[in-house]
């Protein structure tokens, strides 16, 4: 059977009512996850731990900014915005996911959401913070770690999307880096024991665009570790 791969939303109100609370989230994700193979399934209010049961990996999906709070920070600039209904939902699922061993997958606001999570610390806006950097919200190349399976599958540098103003500062235990933007910014993190990877580019928008490297064959690498982490689970249980 295909892994089942859980999605984790946005929330906006519904301009039709203006009272009703929409969970939504754009195509993209969707097709990423079917593409490379698996049924993608989007989270809501549930317990955690039933879409644990339900699911062989967790997309942390991008979206709003994380509340500074969470990393021991004030707000320091205006251009950052919070959803706490959103921070607790993928905070928990992250931690339920980790618990039970499943893989787990950050895109932009979710290699944020991961680092946080784990206790680490992110940059909350670079341009105010790094005055002098690139604008991280335009395409740019990512310089791979060698030894990384980022570079297995594309080589030393890729062509990347960029849709962010905040990004990993200081790495939680646990974790290091095997990607970077040509000014340092990391650009994508890795577990050193568990199966978590995340990226702060959106692969779910590279897939046969032109000018970007295709992120296909990294969609499929982790749709294969979650069917094949599912796969031994279930022997085990046999």
């Amino acid at each position: 059977m295909d892994p089942v791969i859980l999605l984790t939303p946005k929330f906006s109100s519904d301009p039709a009512s203006g009272q009703d609370q929409l969970v939504r989230l754009k195509e993209s994700y969707f097709q990423a996850v079917t593409l490379a193979g698996g049924i993608p399934v989007l989270a809501g209010n549930a317990d955690p731990k039933g879409y644990v049961q339900l699911a062989d990996g967790l997309l942390l999906t991008g979206g709003i900014d994380l509340d500074p709070a969470r990393y021991g920070q004030a707000v320091l600039s205006e251009t950052v915005t919070c959803d706490s209904r959103l921070d607790e939902l993928e905070s928990g699922l992250y931690r339920a996911f980790f618990t039970a061993g499943k893989p787990i997958f950050g895109i932009c606001r979710g290699i944020q959401l991961i680092n946080v999570t784990a206790g680490g610390t992110l940059w909350q806006d670079l341009k105010t913070q790094c005055p002098g950097l690139r604008d991280h919200r335009r395409p740019h190349q990512v310089q791979l770690d060698a030894a990384s399976e980022l570079a297995a599958l594309f080589g030393s540098v890729i062509e990347a999307n960029s849709s962010h103003h905040q990004a990993v500062r200081h790495l939680a235990p646990g974790f290091h880096a095997i990607a970077w933007s040509e000014d340092g910014v990391i650009e994508a993190i890795t577990h050193e024991t568990r199966i978590i990877e995340a990226v702060q580019w959106h692969p779910e928008r590279m897939l046969g665009r032109p000018g970007l490297t295709d992120m296909l064959p990294l969609f499929q690498r982790w749709l294969a570790l979650c069917a094949a982490d599912g796969t031994r689970k279930d022997n085990r249980s046999c």
